[in-house]
């Protein structure tokens, strides 16, 4: 029988729990959300992927980081929101943003040199 468990979103990476937002050329590109503290990372941004699992932000707080995100250039690919959670992918320059946001949790993909 095959092994059917989803790959993880980022193989070449390790989760490091900090309550540090990442410095690194792809969190760079992205507003900082004002809400919230980062619960762990996933830096795999040598080779264009970080992962940022940020929790105990609000859906306000969420909503006015998706704002700030369209004002920087942020353009909206694709949204659907279900009853307990949302989810957003956005693209700049070569830039996509995937966008995660379920009961205080929000989490945060950037991929550099994808196209949505």
């Amino acid at each position: 029988c095959a092994d059917v468990r989803p790959a993880p979103p980022l193989p070449s990476a390790t989760a490091e729990y900090t309550a540090a937002w990442p410095q690194n050329a792809l969190t760079a590109q992205i507003p900082r959300p004002d809400g919230g503290s980062v619960q762990y990372i996933l830096d795999d941004s040598a080779n264009g992927r970080c992962l940022i699992a940020m929790e105990g932000i609000s859906e306000e707080e969420t909503a006015a980081w998706v704002q700030v995100a369209r004002t920087c250039g942020y353009a909206e690919v694709i949204s659907e929101t279900e009853a307990a959670s949302t989810g957003m992918m956005f693209e700049k320059d070569g830039i996509v943003l995937s966008v995660a946001y379920s009961e205080g949790v929000l989490t945060l993909l950037i991929i550099a040199g994808a196209s949505a």
